[in-house]
């Protein structure tokens, strides 16, 4: 499916992508097959080609990374990954380790108590596990396992966030999300 998103709008307007086959994994890896996002970094790499403006129909990996280093569409990718979530969804994706790409509930909520929610109910991690597979953004695997999708989101948040206050400020709307519903 990325492959198409990326590839054929590319191809209408006589664009190729050098080493398609990386620079679409790459895409994948960041945006989880997110069409909004692989738009916008389809979009951002377009721009990188045009500022170039050496050779306008050849794109390849440095476009790629250069589009994604841009403050901007990272913000942009973390919102629209970012959605619909509640607190505690927002929550795991902060605390999930970068280069980790499997992490069971177990693991998931030893880092969740270390960022001071010791006792998160097990049916609410169970339910925003699921939520979490319905954004996208985890994959269920055999043996309670979760599956990151976008690789890269990890390491998108530790580069453009102070991490550590954003935990704070959102651990915070995850108590009173609680205190109400309690």
């Amino acid at each position: 499916v990325v492959h198409r998103l990326v590839a054929e709008p590319f191809e209408m307007l006589n664009i190729w992508i050098e080493q398609s086959e990386q620079v679409i994994n790459r895409i994948y890896q960041i945006s989880a097959g997110h069409p909004n996002i692989v738009q916008m970094i389809c979009q951002g790499m377009v721009q990188e080609l045009d500022e170039e403006g050496q050779n306008l129909s050849l794109l390849n990996i440095e476009h790629l990374d250069r589009a994604t280093s841009r403050r901007t569409l990272q913000e942009e990718i973390v919102a629209t990954i970012w959605g619909q979530m509640n607190a505690l969804a927002k929550l795991i994706t902060l605390t999930w380790p970068e280069g980790e790409r499997f992490l069971t509930l177990a693991q998931v909520e030893q880092l969740l108590g270390a960022i001071g929610l010791p006792s998160v109910p097990p049916e609410l991690l169970e339910r925003t596990a699921k939520d979490l597979e319905l954004y996208c953004f985890v994959r269920p695997r055999e043996h309670d396992r979760l599956e990151l999708i976008p690789m890269a989101f990890p390491a998108i948040l530790d580069f453009m966030t102070d991490k550590q206050r954003q935990i704070a400020i959102i651990r915070r709307q995850y108590e009173a999300e609680m205190r109400g519903a309690g």
